[in-house]
């Protein structure tokens, strides 16, 4: 199923930012941008759209200087730029050019439950994650499987080394790429999320309409779903002061749902 992505991250498409011509994303790129700090690595989007312009022109100035096929000649610097626009075909370059196949980890609880429900209840087993970096994993595999030398291995495509570091682990049985049965359900199990919670939000909405104890009680009769609401508080409570609180706090709805359960205040006082 990730055939077309090995195949683009083999043959990117060419790229440009800045009127710049960008060379094929590569592991000295990845280590440059690293060392200076660079926040399209460094910051999340979000974190990035919240800099100070001039720091985003200057991140994305030097960026593609750097990433740029050709040193771009004197005259470059004193061209008007549309800097919002080279900001995302930058952006755009370097999220192409750093994906890789996707990966399911044992240490993620989510891929643990995706994996056991695509392999018919197998449970997905493996060793802590690796503590060195990614990149520090692909130059050496690029010296030591492919057998180039370092600075070749710098000038080596950051995602197309990385799929085929990714297909030898798993090869090892080292690593689990996600196939398409593990995609479908990880889809599903969103999807499922999604649905969840946007029900909880409109208990949500409906139960912040109630001001009164009897208002509270006719809209839980209206819609259960706010009594999942006060589940979610009541098993976050740690000491039997935080539950009280919580009895209080829902009665009727508190009440109704401890009993359906079969906990009795007296349980609760055991810890």
């Amino acid at each position: 199923m990730h055939e077309i992505a090995f195949a683009d991250a083999a043959i990117p498409t060419p790229a440009e930012c800045l009127g710049l011509p960008l060379a094929n994303y590569c592991l000295r790129h990845e280590l440059v941008l690293l060392r200076h700090r660079s926040p399209f690595l460094c910051a999340s989007e979000a974190e990035f759209n919240h800099l100070p312009k001039p720091v985003q022109v200057f991140a994305v100035s030097f960026a593609a200087q750097q990433c740029a096929s050709r040193k771009p000649g004197y005259f470059w610097h004193w061209r008007r730029h549309d800097y919002a626009l080279a900001i995302a075909e930058f952006r755009n370059y370097i999220t192409a050019g750093r994906k890789l196949m996707p990966s399911l980890s044992s240490a993620d609880d989510a891929d643990k439950e995706t994996y056991e429900i695509a392999n018919a209840g197998e449970k997905m087993s493996g060793g802590r994650p690796l503590g060195s970096p990614l990149l520090a994993q692909l130059i050496h595999f690029c010296i030591n499987d492919l057998r180039l030398t370092y600075e070749d291995a710098l000038e080596s495509p950051f995602a197309h080394v990385g799929n085929l570091y990714f297909a030898k682990l798993e090869a090892a049985g080292s690593l689990y790429i996600e196939n398409h049965k593990e995609a479908e359900v990880r889809a599903e199990m969103v999807r499922q999320r999604a649905e969840v919670k946007a029900l909880n939000d409109e208990a949500r909405k409906q139960l912040s309409k109630a001001r009164t104890p009897e208002a509270r009680a006719e809209a839980y009769a209206l819609n259960p779903r706010i009594g999942n609401l006060f589940a979610q508080e009541w098993y976050a409570a740690s000491t039997d002061e935080q539950r009280d609180a919580l009895v209080e706090k829902w009665g009727t709805v508190a009440e109704t749902e401890l009993a359906k359960a079969g906990i009795t205040r007296k349980e609760t006082c055991q810890d």
